[in-house]
């Protein structure tokens, strides 16, 4: 999620009453990161919703614009031919 540039409020009602753990994580938990992602999206996750942005190597100013503006979720790029 990385590191906000200021205090987050956080509702800790549903946290206790919903039994949610936080954790916090500095770097990856390789590979069983890799493997977990790995198998829910064989098994059908949608991950379209995370993209923000699609666009051609070529329009990257584009791209790193959209990444400037703190846009949530990914800008992918693209090297297939237009």
């Amino acid at each position: 999620m990385g590191i906000p540039a200021e205090p987050q409020a956080m509702d800790w009602q549903t946290v206790i009453f919903k039994q949610l753990t936080v954790k916090g994580v500095c770097g990856r938990r390789m590979p069983e990161t890799w493997q977990q992602m790995s198998a829910l999206v064989d098994t059908g996750l949608d991950l379209t919703p995370l993209i923000t942005k699609r666009v051609h190597y070529t329009q990257f100013k584009e791209g790193f614009d959209a990444l400037s503006q703190n846009m949530p979720g990914k800008v992918i790029m693209s090297w297939e031919p237009v």
